[in-house]
Order: structure tokens, then C-alpha cells, then sequence
């Protein structure tokens, strides 16, 4: 968890240290003023007006004391003293609405920071071992990250800070005007701090239970929401929702269980604070009866206790809501672990792939969670600017050859060579720039056709260059339907084009980038014969000179390649 914690916490405030100090040392200020000085002057409102006016003049002597910088208000008449504790209090006003706007000047930039690192950081290990994200419970998971670590790092530098300077300033005050209650305020704290501690592991398992059950509603309703289609056209609906229910039900549960153990929590320290408050007005007020402390003392004490305790019990309200928050950071622990100390070693060599040659030497791998191997002892040399089929039934590993290619996952035995270079050390932005992977499953983004062709190209004036293209291999005659042609916004995952014309976009954008090897995958899937023709025509013409993989079930593409592998043939499954 410390590392954790450095990196968001400390890292956040190594860059931001200027603003934040700042913070602390206005708090530090401020609240000695709100605890102490201004419950000061409204003790001595409220004995100017008790106290008999024959008695008046020993009093205001002792007043001196708390108002000898103002002597054109002290030891005068009522008016002039609320007059100045009106003042007193707009200027505490003025000065707490300056802490908000420094405030909120700190933490939208701590939540956009959280958000710019957690999403970051998930991209870079994904880069390295890749898997399909169930996107709805990723999405819910970074927000609640950015909520947890937001509400921990806000309670160390604000809370923290001004429960220190408050419980400090009030004990230190208190003992100059009776040790024996500053302490009972100090042991009225040790004891709460006690209580809240051996509550912790209580806590912890309750809320460990909520959070589990929380994140089983978002999987359900991330599966559904990606089953969207196939819960309409089989009428699912009511199944679905009722599903939801019987999560959302679990969930309830136990956040009611982990409420009733707070409130349980709060009711013995509210009962600490109230007893704690009783003892000590019973002291201060013996005290008063032997003339040990004034009347304004005790007025004044009684003034500071109500404020104190009170923020005393909504502090711990607060804390007890921190420990809920840390045991979700200890949820998330081996997931942010993952994300902030990366297991992957590379020499990051660039500018190494300028041939195309393959050579892949006795590997095997097997999925995370699984023993069976899906690649064993697999071996396959590839030529530069040979162009290859690679040929098998469905399941026999296809598909993960090539991610091993590109790093997608982690070899679990043997090497893979790139150009006489193991492709580990080889920097993986070079590499995926070099090995372009046209994968059949791409999703398109909802945005114009133009962008979902160029995107990952850095090809200048991309327009013409794909009108130009396309109508070299009569393949702009797909979009023709289309309202507002390759200006169509895709929709959602491409869902507004034709699986033909998704097809045709991803292809192209396999061919928009300057790589040395391309591996395509399916790539006739799904087409009609005439298209088919016309797309064999585009990979042929337009990878000329590069090394090109083809994964395949049809035996159109075959006769233009110069090589055809059976993965049966060479993976020892």
C-alpha cells in the first residue's frame, strides 16, 4: 500500500508543493481564530450583559488580556463590542471563503491528475499484456479510484492539518486555565483515536463485502450493455433487469451492514464526547465556585467545548469514512500495483526493423488462470518480402500467433526474432509501427470514415490519398449508399456501416501505414465475391516489398501467396 500512496498522494504534492503549503499554513491560522479567538469575544459579549454593572470594572480588567489590541472597543459599551465581533467574523468569512477558492483550485486539478495517470497507466500495461477490458466495470472502477484517492488525500491535508491545529491549539489554551481539563479534551481524544482503531478490521471486512458486491453489479451490467442486441431480438428485458436486481439487492446488504456498523461506531464515540463534556463542565464548574477560574472562563471553556466536540464527532465521522475509503484502495491494491510497477524488461532499441524477416524459435503459451497450452514448442521462419498463409481450424491459435508477434502477451518459453533481433528488446512502439496487425475484430470509432481510415497514420493529406485509393481498386463504390459518403459518422463500434464496409475501413487503414510486415487477419471475411476480388487486388498491389502474414480459411487469397503454413503442422498442442 505505501507505494501506492507515494505515487498518488506524494508525487501529486512534490508538483503542486507551493499551492498546498500554502493551504496547510491557512488553515493553520485560520483555525485558531474560529476555535478560540472569536468563541473568546463572544464569552465576553455574554458576560458584559450578565454581569452587574458594579462588578463590571474587575471583570473588564481580566479581559485585557484577550482584547488589549483594540482598545477602541474594549472596556467600552455592548454596541461597540458586537460591532466588532460582526467585524471579527466577516473577516473569518472573507478568509474561509479564500481557503474554498484556494481549495478548489487544488483538487479539480488532483481529479483531473488521478484521472490522467489511473487511465495512463492502464494503457501503458496493457501495452505490455494485453486483455479485453469489460469497459463499463473499468470505467466505474478509475472514478472510484479518483473518488477514493481525491477523499484520502483532502482528509490528510485538510482534515488532518486542522483537527492537529485545532485539538493542539484548544489543549495548549485550556492548560493555562486548568491542566486537568486540557487533560481530559487530550484523553477524551486517545480514547476516540482507540476506538476507532480496533474498529478498523470490522470495518474492513464489511466494506471488502460491499465493494465485491458493487463491482459484481457493474460486470452484470457491463455484459449487458455489450449484449445490448441480443437481449432485444430474445426479448430479455424483464430476465435482465431482474438479474440486476438481485446484485443491486446483495449490494444493499451489505452497505446497509457497513452503515449500521459505522453508526454502531459513532454512538460510542458521541457517547465519549458527551460524558468527556460533562466531567469537564462538572470540573470547570467546581472550579468556578472556588474562584479558580472567572466566569468569563468558564463561559469561554464551555464555548470552545460545544464547538470543539461537536467538530470532534464530525471528525470522526469523517475518519471512520477515510478507513472505508483506505480498505478500497486495499481492494484495488494488486490492480494498482500492477499499473504503477510494470513487469516488463526491454533494451527499447529502435530503427532495427528494416527487412521484414520472422523468425520464431520453439515458443509456447498458455492464457493467464489456465494450464493448457494454446501454442507449444511452435517454430516458423518467415523471409523477407515473403508473403505467407497461415492456415488451421478455428480455436488451433491463429490469431494468438500473431498477438505474441506484437507483444500482446508474454511468451511463456522460447524466442521471437525480428530481423535477427529478439522482438523483447525491441521498442514497442517501433515494433507495432513496423508489424501492423489488421485485426478482424477492430471496433471503429464513432467518428467519420476519413478518421477511422487514417487513424494510427501519419499519411499528409489523407483525403486524397484514400479517394485516391479507393478509386484505384473500385472499392469507393461501398459507401455509395451512404448519405454524406466517407464524411458518414461510423456510430457506436461502427454500427451504422454494413459489416462489408467496416471490413473495407479497417483494411485500408491496415495499408494507410508505412509498415514493413503486415499480418492480416480474415481479411475476405464477411465480403461478397466482387468485393473479395477487389480487395485481393488492394493487398497484392498496394505490399509490394513488404513481408505480409495472412490468416485465413479461404482458398481465394492462397494462389497469391508464396508460402502456405498449417499451424497443425508446426504447434505441438
Amino acid at each position: 500500500m505505501q507505494h501506492i500512496f507515494k505515487f498518488f498522494l506524494l508525487n501529486f504534492y512534490k508538483s503542486n508543493k507551493k499551492l498546498i503549503l500554502f493551504y496547510m499554513i491557512f488553515n493553520l491560522i485560520l483555525y485558531p481564530i474560529n476555535s478560540i479567538y472569536i468563541p473568546r469575544l463572544f464569552s465576553e459579549l455574554i458576560n458584559k450583559v450578565s454581569v452587574k454593572k458594579n462588578c463590571r470594572k474587575g471583570i473588564d480588567k481580566e479581559l485585557n488580556d484577550g482584547l488589549n489590541f483594540i482598545n477602541d472597543f474594549k472596556n467600552k459599551n455592548i454596541p461597540n463590542l458586537i460591532v466588532f465581533i460582526s467585524i471579527i467574523s466577516i473577516i473569518a468569512g472573507l478568509l474561509f471563503k479564500f481557503k474554498r477558492d484556494i481549495y478548489s483550485k487544488i483538487f479539480p486539478k488532483y481529479k483531473m491528475w488521478l484521472r490522467k495517470h489511473l487511465f495512463s497507466k492502464t494503457l501503458e500495461k496493457k501495452n505490455y499484456d494485453f486483455e479485453e477490458q469489460k469497459v463499463g466495470k473499468e470505467i466505474m472502477r478509475i472514478e472510484d479510484l479518483i473518488y477514493s484517492i481525491r477523499e484520502i488525500f483532502n482528509f490528510t491535508i485538510v482534515n488532518v492539518v486542522e483537527f492537529l491545529t485545532m485539538g493542539l491549539v484548544i489543549i495548549i489554551f485550556l492548560s493555562f486555565k486548568s491542566k486537568l481539563i486540557s487533560f481530559l479534551v487530550f484523553l477524551q481524544i486517545f480514547i476516540i483515536g482507540l476506538i476507532l482503531y480496533f474498529s478498523f478490521d470490522k470495518i474492513k471486512e464489511v466494506s471488502l463485502q460491499k465493494i465485491s458486491s458493487f463491482y459484481n453489479i457493474a460486470d452484470n451490467i457491463d455484459n449487458s450493455f455489450n449484449n445490448l442486441s441480443n437481449i432485444l431480438i430474445n426479448s430479455q428485458i424483464k430476465n435482465e433487469v431482474n438479474k440486476n436486481q438481485k446484485f443491486s439487492n446483495t449490494y444493499k446488504e451489505k452497505y446497509e451492514k457497513s452503515l449500521n456498523i459505522l453508526n454502531n461506531l459513532l454512538l460510542k464515540i458521541r457517547f465519549v464526547t458527551v460524558l468527556t463534556l460533562m466531567i469537564i463542565l462538572i470540573v470547570a464548574y467546581k472550579m468556578n465556585i472556588k474562584k479558580q477560574i472567572s466566569s468569563v472562563n468558564f463561559t469561554l471553556i464551555v464555548i470552545i467545548l460545544l464547538h470543539f466536540q461537536n467538530y470532534l464527532y464530525n471528525q470522526s465521522w469523517d475518519i471512520s469514512m477515510i478507513m472505508d475509503r483506505v480498505v478500497q484502495i486495499k481492494y484495488h491494491e494488486e490492480y494498482l500495483t500492477n499499473l504503477l510497477m510494470p513487469d516488463h524488461n526491454s533494451k527499447n532499441l529502435n530503427n532495427i526493423i528494416k527487412e521484414g524477416k520472422i523468425d520464431i524459435n520453439n515458443i509456447s503459451f498458455k492464457y493467464k488462470k489456465t494450464n493448457k497450452y494454446v501454442i507449444k514448442n511452435l517454430s516458423l521462419s518467415v523471409l523477407p518480402n515473403e508473403k505467407i498463409a497461415i492456415i488451421g481450424k478455428s480455436g488451433s491459435g491463429k490469431s494468438t500467433l500473431v498477438k505474441l508477434l506484437i507483444r500482446f502477451f508474454k511468451l511463456d518459453k522460447g524466442i521471437i526474432k525480428i530481423d535477427n533481433v529478439s522482438h523483447t528488446d525491441i521498442n514497442i512502439e517501433h515494433l507495432r509501427n513496423n508489424i501492423n496487425y489488421v485485426n478482424q475484430n477492430t471496433l471503429l470509432f464513432d467518428k467519420n470514415i476519413y478518421y477511422n481510415i487514417s487513424y494510427g497514420s501519419n499519411t499528409k493529406n489523407n483525403k486524397n490519398y484514400i479517394n485516391t485509393l479507393l478509386e484505384k481498386y473500385d472499392l469507393r463504390t461501398i459507401y455509395n449508399n451512404l448519405e454524406h459518403g466517407l464524411e458518414t459518422e461510423a456510430g457506436p463500434k461502427g454500427s451504422k456501416l454494413s459489416l462489408g464496409m467496416q471490413k473495407v475501413t479497417i483494411l485500408m487503414r491496415g495499408l494507410m501505414r508505412n509498415s514493413k510486415i503486415i499480418i492480416f487477419d480474415e481479411p475476405l471475411a464477411g465480403l461478397d465475391q466482387i468485393t473479395r476480388e477487389k480487395v485481393i487486388n488492394l493487398i497484392i498491389g498496394e505490399t509490394e516489398n513488404k513481408t505480409i502474414m495472412v490468416i485465413t480459411h479461404d482458398q481465394e487469397i492462397i494462389p497469391y501467396m508464396d508460402k502456405v503454413v498449417n499451424l497443425k503442422d508446426i504447434n505441438n498442442v
